[in-house]
């Protein structure tokens, strides 16, 4: 995250975004392989997303626009997991962790044209 782009604290940051310290030091220390989607709107509602926003990250705000063309039963079979796991991707109710999403991109299964 770029907030040092925008001269604030991360208590700052943490106050306009109303999320948690603990969150936003993961986040910017790359120890989180995966921000959940509603953190992610949290940020853009406050920082320019381009400025802010990895491809991954870009990906997961949007995952289930990437993801709903895409046949549930392949990527089940792609990643040896239960369609309802799919199912619940293309829903947004579960993340795509960054493995399966620089596998689905290695693949050309996605483009980051969202």
């Amino acid at each position: 995250m770029t907030r040092k782009l925008f001269n604030i604290t991360l208590e700052e940051t943490s106050k306009l975004t109303k999320i948690g310290l603990p969150t936003i030091h993961e986040i910017e220390t790359s120890r989180n392989d995966s921000v959940s989607r509603p953190t992610l709107i949290k940020l853009v509602d406050v920082f320019p997303e381009e400025l802010i926003l990895t491809p991954y990250y870009r990906f997961v705000l949007r995952q289930g626009e990437y993801l709903k063309d895409l046949d549930t039963e392949f990527l089940a079979n792609l990643f040896n997991l239960l369609p309802s796991t799919i199912t619940r991707w293309k829903k947004e109710i579960y993340t795509v962790n960054e493995l399966y999403y620089e596998e689905l991109h290695k693949l050309g299964l996605i483009n980051n044209n969202f």
